[in-house]
């Protein structure tokens, strides 16, 4: 968060901890998502990115 703010991010950029295996949003709420150090944990699942990750970006977004 203070990368965020020193940025002058903090109203575009919203940090969530949330279950991977539950994530509450809907198919392309996000414009991107970054995953740091946690990944390796629950995306061990070889269809984890397409069937509960990958639909949560914009058409047009990142992950």
């Amino acid at each position: 968060m203070e990368r965020i703010r020193a940025f002058g991010l903090n109203d575009q950029v919203f940090v969530i901890r949330v279950e991977a295996h539950d994530i509450p949003f809907a198919s392309g709420f996000f414009d991107a998502i970054v995953s740091m150090d946690s990944y390796h944990y629950f995306g061990a699942d070889a269809l984890y990115l397409r069937d509960r990750f990958s639909h949560l970006v914009k058409p047009d977004g990142q992950i």
